[in-house]
């Protein structure tokens, strides 16, 4: 069995490459294992066809029989499509085309997965900024401020009740009450 980080190191391609690859030759792209078999069979010779047919993925899963979901960019690979169509005439330019294309593709995708690696780390450092250049403390210190003016407008005078040993004032704890409320 085979991963994709291993499949990825095999083909010297992009993760998103291999996902691409994966899915246009009608393999699962949720497995973490691929067989050897799969790898030989399928993934290869869409690498092949990719790579020395120069296929786009739509052709290599139109060779396997296999419908390529909607991916976001749809819209974005319309657009490069319909300017490819016009390089057509040219078997060199529309090969050119779309090598560029695809590299280009899978540069920003890779930069998109480095980024997205990297936000725990660049979100720590953006936090440990704030709170050296005094920030957090001067928010803690403008909330105790408040606090100590809230409690110096109510003062203890009058805000508290003096209960006596006995309980407090007013009260009748004995069950008098209580029964003469039944005989009631």
């Amino acid at each position: 069995m085979i991963t994709k980080k291993q499949i990825a190191e095999q083909f010297n391609i992009t993760i998103n490459t291999v996902r691409k690859t994966l899915e246009a030759c009608g393999l699962d792209t949720s497995q973490s294992e691929y067989s050897e078999d799969d790898i030989r069979n399928k993934f290869e010779v869409a690498r092949r066809m990719l790579t020395e047919e120069q296929k786009n993925y739509a052709e290599v899963a139109a060779h396997f029989g296999v419908a390529m979901r909607d991916e976001v960019g749809t819209h974005e690979h319309n657009q490069y499509a319909q300017a490819s169509s016009t390089y057509t005439a040219d078997p060199l330019q529309a090969a050119i085309y779309s090598n560029v294309q695809t590299y280009v593709q899978e540069m920003t995708d890779q930069a998109v997965e480095d980024v997205v690696a990297e936000l725990p780390q660049m979100i720590f450092e953006s936090v440990r900024k704030v709170v050296r250049s005094g920030a957090v403390d001067a928010v803690f210190r403008t909330m105790l401020e408040q606090r100590r003016a809230f409690s110096r407008d109510f003062s203890d005078e009058g805000t508290t009740i003096d209960v006596s040993a006995g309980g407090l004032p007013f009260a009748d704890d004995s069950d008098d009450e209580i029964e003469k409320t039944r005989s009631d």
